[in-house]
């Protein structure tokens, strides 16, 4: 992997053909939309917490990663899902859309058909999310969104793509917990092996 020289708000990656086994820095995309997808089934609300603030603290993380507009979509299936907790969604800016019946994988294929489409409609966005299904052909297309200078950050991924930011993914997922002072988990319930890097200025990535 190699360097070249840019000014410090670009910073290009030239990677060889075995990228797959190079640690990955983080990108952000400081002027991109970032859009968080939250599985419920797999991150639910914690009990006593309010929806209004855990959209705050999942927001004001991103906004420490550099990400700058946000959004977060939550997937819910409708015969679990009350009107009421529907609201109280609503009401607290998190949009809510309804998953067809169906087992994890399903699930997930659901949620990446929007995922896919991001980057159709908006140029360079920042893809956060938040599931513990990942199977090898999700990585696989999250994997190509990365190297075609999409931010990614996954909570959860197989040991075959070395993804960024094993501790920024757990500053996300920890909300979910019962305990929030709860101690950090082993680096294999996080994202898998993969490494920090600094997150202070935006990274554009090509291969």
């Amino acid at each position: 992997m190699s360097e070249e020289g840019l000014p410090e708000e670009i910073q290009i990656l030239i990677l060889d053909d075995d990228y797959e086994n190079i640690p990955t820095p983080l990108v952000i995309n400081k002027n991109g939309k970032t859009v968080v997808y939250w599985d419920v089934a797999d991150y639910p609300v914690p009990k006593d917490v309010d929806l209004d603030s855990l959209r705050m603290r999942i927001e004001s993380i991103l906004h420490d990663l550099g990400c700058s507009e946000v959004s977060i979509v939550a997937y819910v299936y409708k015969n679990r899902f009350s009107d009421e907790q529907e609201r109280k969604f609503k009401d607290a800016k998190i949009f809510v859309d309804f998953l067809p019946e169906g087992d994890d994988i399903a699930r997930m294929t659901w949620m990446l058909v929007d995922i896919i489409c991001l980057p159709v409609v908006i140029p360079k966005p920042n893809v956060i999310l938040l599931s513990k299904h990942m199977e090898k052909e999700a990585v696989d297309c999250f994997q190509s969104m990365y190297f075609n200078g999409v931010g990614v950050l996954l909570s959860k991924t197989e040991p075959g793509w070395l993804v960024p930011d094993d501790s920024s993914a757990f500053e996300l997922t920890r909300l979910f917990e019962q305990h929030l002072d709860c101690e950090k988990p082993q680096r294999e319930d996080t994202v898998a092996n993969s490494v920090d890097h600094p997150l202070d200025e935006e990274t554009n990535v090509s291969s």
